[in-house]
């Protein structure tokens, strides 16, 4: 400026710092990740994605994600991601299974999600591709699975839709029957079981619950 040089500086430390930590979470993550600018070229893709297909950074950062190996299995699968793509950005969370490459082009299917990334004005900035392969998804059912049967607790599951009620063996237990004696089971077989006291109560939390004044369901009955 005139005779004069204007400069700054700035200590970056805790912003290197984050970038260290993010990049750890992201290279260690078992999931497929990565990161796509909104034209739907691939930014970055963690460790996971990379080595599971036997490919390097180099071989893939930069190019349009549908031209990447892991969607060279098959012409339909680039062209349902090229699709889903379309409405993740404008601001759908897709989720859908799909089979793609891994190395030595073995084929395998996985459960994948594209999340729009949104700024504070709406528009989406960028989309992550998530994918988890379908053995992964029953080795975590398998562990939850075996979470609730160490609590010894009494699960259920209700389709609001159709009032099927789903529920394991404490609960028929915990009640006094065994599954059979409960089938086929449905909302009525609940609202039967219990006090009639304590009926009208339960109907209001839930009447609550699905207005959104409660975050849960829960009384003594």
């Amino acid at each position: 400026v005139g005779a004069k040089i204007i400069g700054s500086f700035q200590d970056i430390t805790e912003i290197k710092e984050n970038e260290i930590k993010f990049k750890g979470i992201f290279d260690s993550a078992i999931t497929f990740i990565g990161f796509l600018n909104p034209e739907g070229i691939l930014l970055e893709a963690n460790r996971t994605a990379l080595e599971t297909a036997g490919i390097k950074r180099k071989d893939v950062i930069g190019k349009y994600f549908w031209d990447c190996y892991w969607w060279q299995i098959s012409e339909t699968a680039r062209k349902e991601l090229k699709e889903n793509f379309q409405r993740a950005i404008s601001g759908e969370t897709i989720s859908y299974e799909v089979a793609i490459w891994i190395a030595n082009q073995t084929p395998v299917t996985i459960h994948f999600s594209l999340k729009p990334i949104l700024n504070e004005k709406g528009k989406v900035i960028y989309v992550i591709p998530e994918g988890r392969t379908a053995q992964e998804i029953i080795d975590t059912k398998r562990r939850y699975k075996s979470v609730l049967e160490g609590t010894n607790i009494g699960t259920w599951e209700w389709n609001v839709q159709t009032g099927d009620l789903l529920v394991n063996d404490r609960w028929a237990e915990i009640a006094g029957y065994t599954l059979l004696e409960l089938e086929p089971s449905n909302i009525h077989t609940w609202s039967g079981l219990m006090h009639s006291d304590d009926l009208e109560a339960s109907r209001k939390i839930l009447k609550k619950c699905f207005a959104r004044e409660l975050e849960f369901y829960e009384m003594e009955v």
